[in-house]
């Protein structure tokens, strides 16, 4: 479709595709390229006619693209101005770039209408993060802390989001496997899961400055058996934070441990019971909407992305169903790693194309 002077070419398949542009306008340095009053004398008659009109189809087209060629119609136009401070802002919530997909996320999501009932696309490959078992973005977005291997194990490391791994540094590298970081609204603390005294543990993570490691990492559970802690999803006030817990004799199941008095304590997650390995829960900020992994008895079935909601945080949430156009399905392992605020956007990890890499699916 031709608009202002410009066609459009189709953009790439899936959720996101980028938009290629041929300017066959009017731009700066264009009246060099104008012709002559000698050229138009010489021209026959319909040509002259053919060739005005088309010059001022052009200088009318030039009255709404600015220097750029970038649209700046009127409001009537539905196309709102662009502004000086929007230029290098960072991504906004639902604003969902894949890094190296080529596309822009403001013309892949304008005019984008979500409602958190729909059911998301099909998930789409972020390739620039590599292989990862986790990510996760700050609240204002602009941040991604990633797990991934590492040197000796899984080490987390954080980076500018949506840019490349290359960009991104270490800030938790011990000799364990450190994985599912969890971060919150003040960037000096971090929940990750780690090994603790032998068995699998939620740790509680503070540093200094921005950028710096994180240092001494303390548990925010405990107990007196041998009790596996897994998989944190923390609520942006750090002050609640979703995990699976696990003992000899049960089965990893969702609980909400909250911070009350200077003490950590934690209850199971209502209406979630099965009897399988439940974990990995990624839980809305007003707590009503959870996905989470399931997996087959005694891992005999890879983990596959389920979801249910509730009326309030306070009560049980409702019936467990599949994650529409999540899974891949097979001997794909898929689990849930982050959600939007706006309940948009979806990061998940799959193993779909063999090892495990982040990808994103939107509704």
């Amino acid at each position: 479709m031709a608009c202002c002077g410009r066609a459009e070419a189709p953009g790439a398949s899936g959720a996101h595709g980028g938009r290629a542009f041929l300017a066959v306008g009017a731009g700066a340095g264009s009246a060099d390229r104008l012709p002559s009053p000698t050229t138009m004398t010489l021209l026959r008659t319909p040509a002259r006619v053919a060739l005005a009109a088309a010059l001022a189809a052009v200088a009318a087209c030039s009255a709404f693209a600015g220097d750029d060629g970038a649209p700046t119609a009127t409001p009537e136009g539905g196309i709102a101005p662009p502004s000086d401070a929007s230029t290098d802002a960072g991504p906004t919530p639902g604003n969902d770039a894949a890094p190296g997909d080529g596309g822009d996320a403001s013309d892949a999501d304008a005019g984008r209408v979500c409602t958190p009932d729909m059911p998301f696309g099909t998930p789409v490959m972020l390739p620039d993060l590599g292989e990862a078992s986790s990510v996760r973005l700050t609240p204002d977005e602009t941040t991604a802390f990633i797990a991934a291997p590492g040197e000796a194990s899984e080490d987390i490391s954080e980076g500018p989001f949506p840019k490349g791994i290359f960009n991104y540094a270490d800030v938790v590298e011990t000799s364990a496997a450190d994985s599912y970081p969890a971060p919150v609204t003040d960037p000096l603390q971090l929940f990750y899961e780690t090994d603790v005294a032998g068995t699998r543990a939620v740790v509680h993570g503070r540093r200094q400055q921005p950028g710096q490691k994180f240092g001494l990492a303390t548990p925010i559970l405990t107990f007196a058996m041998p009790t596996a802690v897994r998989a944190p999803w923390a609520l942006r006030s750090g002050t609640v934070v979703y995990v699976a817990i696990a003992t000899a004799n049960t089965r990893l199941k969702i609980h909400r441990a909250e911070l009350v008095g200077g003490s950590w304590s934690s209850t199971s997650v209502g209406g979630l019971a099965s009897g399988l390995d439940d974990t990995c829960p990624v839980v809305s900020e007003d707590e009503r909407t959870i996905f989470f992994a399931r997996v087959g008895p005694n891992g005999s079935a890879p983990a596959q992305i389920v979801t249910a909601t509730r009326a309030s945080s306070g009560d049980p949430f409702g019936a467990v169903l599949p994650a529409d156009r999540v899974n891949a399905g097979g001997s794909s392992d898929d689990r849930p790693v982050w959600l939007s605020p706006d309940a948009c956007t979806l990061l998940l990890a799959s193993t779909r194309s063999g090892a495990p890499r982040i990808y994103r699916a939107t509704r």
